[in-house]
């Protein structure tokens, strides 16, 4: 039978099932899924996320090793094979954002399952209270040679970017930190798309004079 948890409250895994491997880590939302953000944070012994392939959302599905991915396309169940997961990651950090600021989080069900058997571990509830723009749901972290799970349920403002800033993660708006820089770089790949060009063309002149062949239309002229 499936133990049902609230804030703050924590369960050895291992403790419950010595030959735990898999498990799914699932959520249902009372409202349009489309309006938030879930994402998966892997992070060191320093609590933050050693590289971009261990934060898991929409644009990444997976990590490097595979042993942590989403499944779905709303981002809203992640399957974490326990026993492949690299001994570098100490924290397995689920979490939701709004989309928009004006969205705040809605009442969610938060459930643990064992992916061997289908058997439901673990689950708690979230209710609509707080307002907030984002949420750590709920962790994963080692424990000795076991892993537990901690029912986390805190909120904070600040939508996505303030979920991922708080495990060392910065999301930018755009690759370009200003329009200034992004003209700049667009010249800089004109310029050397019109070099390759002009290489080219004059590769391929001197190969058709060579063999008495003066046509080089192709190029425009």
């Amino acid at each position: 039978m499936a133990i049902s948890l609230i804030k703050g409250q924590k369960i050895d895994l291992y403790k419950l099932d010595q030959g735990l491997k898999s498990i799914a880590m699932c959520l249902s939302l009372n409202t349009p899924a489309n309006d938030f953000l879930g994402a998966v944070l892997l992070t060191d012994i320093s609590g933050r996320v050693r590289n971009t392939r261990d934060f898991l959302y929409y644009d990444n599905l997976s990590n490097s090793d595979q042993s942590v991915f989403f499944t779905s396309e709303n981002n809203r169940r992640v399957n974490v094979h326990l026993d492949k997961v690299s001994p570098l990651v100490q924290k397995i950090i689920l979490g939701l954002a709004a989309k928009k600021t004006s969205n705040k989080i809605p009442s969610l069900t938060f459930k643990l399952c064992n992916l061997e058997n289908g058997k439901d571990i673990a689950y708690f509830s979230i209710s609509e209270e707080s307002g907030d723009t984002a949420l750590v749901i709920a962790e994963l972290y080692r424990h000795n040679e076991s892993w537990k799970l901690s029912a986390i349920g805190s909120g904070f403002a600040g939508g996505f970017e303030a979920l991922c800033a708080s495990y060392g993660v910065e999301i930018k708006n755009s690759i370009f930190s200003s329009k200034k820089e992004e003209l700049a770089i667009l010249k800089h790949l004109a310029r050397i798309d019109t070099f390759i060009n002009n290489r080219q063309k004059n590769e391929y002149e001197k190969s058709q004079m060579s063999m008495g062949i003066v046509d080089t239309s192709i190029f425009g002229r």
